[in-house]
């Protein structure tokens, strides 16, 4: 991801995306656990023993690796362009490329696109739920849309 130490950024994403954050520290905290109990077990010699450690903690890495890929998702907004954060990569977008903001049916999912004037668009990975006709009870993501929207407005002021 691009930073812009002189950029003040706002962070604009769903709440299920926030909340995130927590399985995968519950995950790589049972894993260590289990490392630990490994390493104190009396089964196996050291160098099966570290083998198997050395598998379960590069898994690890790659665990947190992506797991901060993942909460970190969302759209990073600041004074004259957007990064569009996503697992796999980020795109940054000026503010006067973008015509709109929209919240458009994935599959069951509602997902976040930044649309742009050139008729392309770009998916928001952090902007993203369950869709509300399907279920009901499900957080929407049409509050980060909206602000995504008004700040598109703010920026062509």
């Amino acid at each position: 991801m691009t930073r812009l130490p002189s950029e003040q950024r706002g962070v604009i994403q769903t709440t299920q995306q926030r909340r995130l954050v927590l399985a995968p520290r519950v995950y790589v905290i049972a894993w260590l656990v289990a490392v630990v109990e490994i390493l104190i077990s009396d089964v196996g010699g050291w160098v099966r023993r570290a083998v198997v450690v050395s598998l379960i903690v590069g898994h690890l890495v790659l665990i947190l690796w992506l797991a901060r890929r993942f909460t970190r998702a969302g759209v990073l907004a600041g004074p004259r362009d957007v990064i569009v954060c996503n697992p796999l990569g980020s795109v940054r977008l000026d503010w006067g490329e973008i015509e709109r903001f929209a919240a458009e049916p994935a599959g069951p999912w509602t997902m976040g696109y930044a649309q742009l004037r050139d008729g392309s668009s770009v998916r928001i990975f952090g902007i993203q739920g369950q869709r509300l006709g399907l279920f009901p009870s499900s957080p929407s993501v049409e509050d980060p849309i909206d602000e995504l929207n008004r700040l598109l407005e703010e920026s062509r002021n």
